[in-house]
């Protein structure tokens, strides 16, 4: 299930179709400030996958997740990438909503360049290298 927050609360959303909170929360904005959402919304014990890129320093109540027995995946290239793959295989995650951008893979310079220094454009990104 993929959820807009402009149009839902994300929260009750997930309590009204989760009850006991989500198996797994992925979380692949990039927006640090949505963690603490992210442990709402997450059962116990669950798992957290941290999919975006999160420039500066990230902070959550260590205390909550402690005590819900939460697990936080820090994918990083292939680490983690089974979560996210058997997720979009069971079409339990929609990632085409979370592209962005698409560049050519000769444009890879300029990818990399808006990864940097403009984070909060891009929701996901992809190289095309046909």
């Amino acid at each position: 299930m993929v959820l807009d927050p402009e149009e839902v609360d994300l929260v009750a959303e997930v309590q009204r179709h989760f009850p006991g909170g989500a198996d797994v929360v992925v979380e692949a904005s990039g927006f640090a400030e949505n963690l603490p959402m992210c442990l709402e919304m997450v059962r116990e014990p669950g798992r957290i996958l941290l999919q975006g890129w999160y420039p500066g320093d990230v902070s959550f109540n260590f205390q909550r997740a402690h005590h819900k027995r939460v697990t936080v995946h820090f994918p990083c290239y292939l680490e983690g990438e089974d979560v996210v793959l058997t997720m979009i295989e069971r079409e339990q995650l929609h990632i085409e909503p979370l592209i962005t951008h698409i560049l050519p893979s000769y444009q890879a310079p300029e990818a990399f360049r808006l990864v940097v220094e403009e984070p909060e454009s891009i929701m996901g990104m992809l190289l095309d290298w046909n």
